[in-house]
């Protein structure tokens, strides 16, 4: 036995406009551009998920960057936020959309004149290679721990702090383990401050987009949380009654 879903596309991009062809057309997925390649306004982000979160199911929210008519990820935020972005992708509640080659930072192929060629420099190409395997391994480790873990999939969502350049949230599920996903946009370093009944003091890195940084399986004070200009993480702790 098929079960099927409607699929519906908008270009609109205001979250209250979303919401209302969300409760108006009966589709029950709909990719929107809520997400704004342009818009590092992590307050507005914050407001717009928040608001269709609780006027929504999740299985109804998609979250997309980018796309046939637009251009590829690294193109629209670059190459040095492919990764935040990826992580924000895969954490938000909700459906992730991902367009073929964003998974390994592939940039959009500009020529000036159809005659143009090409010119390979072999330092260039191998520094091309070894980011786009970053890439791949981290949105590969990132997707696998999705499909596993049910906080990701399909827990709550609580906003636990956000400005105009940061952002971060938990995502909990009955009794499994607590992610703390937090982004900063930022040009200079970030300090989160994150206090909730929902928080321990401490929790473990999982992904940082800056390893050398926040290493995974390191352990983090979440009430003093710093993230490097453009850097993202995702956290851990345990499930405590």
């Amino acid at each position: 036995m098929f079960s099927r879903v409607l699929i519906g596309v908008t270009e609109r991009s205001s979250a209250e406009d979303v919401s209302a062809l969300l409760s108006s057309t009966g589709v029950d997925l709909l990719i929107s551009r809520v997400l704004r390649p342009g818009s590092t306004d992590a307050a507005e982000l914050a407001r717009s998920v928040q608001l269709l979160y609780s006027a929504h199911s999740q299985t109804s929210l998609a979250w997309s960057l980018g796309g046939r008519a637009e251009g590829h990820l690294a193109s629209l935020v670059g190459p040095a936020l492919v990764k935040l972005y990826q992580l924000l992708l895969l954490t938000l509640p909700g459906t992730p959309v991902i367009n073929y080659g964003d998974e390994i930072g592939l940039m959009d192929e500009v020529r000036t004149h159809p005659t143009d060629f090409i010119r390979y420099d072999v330092e260039e190409l191998n520094s091309e290679r070894a980011e786009r395997l970053s890439s791949r391994s981290f949105f590969r480790g990132l997707s696998e721990l999705r499909g596993k873990e049910r906080s990701l999939l399909f827990g709550d969502f609580l906003l636990l702090s956000n400005s105009s350049s940061s952002l971060a949230y938990l995502r909990v599920w009955d009794q499994s383990e607590r992610y703390v996903a937090a982004f900063n946009w930022a040009e200079e370093v970030a300090v989160l401050q994150l206090s909730s009944t929902e928080l321990p003091q401490q929790a473990t890195v999982v992904f940082s987009t800056n390893s050398s940084v926040l290493p995974a399986d390191s352990s983090v004070d979440l009430t003093d949380l710093r993230l490097g200009p453009g850097q993202a993480a995702l956290l851990k702790f345990p499930y405590t009654r």
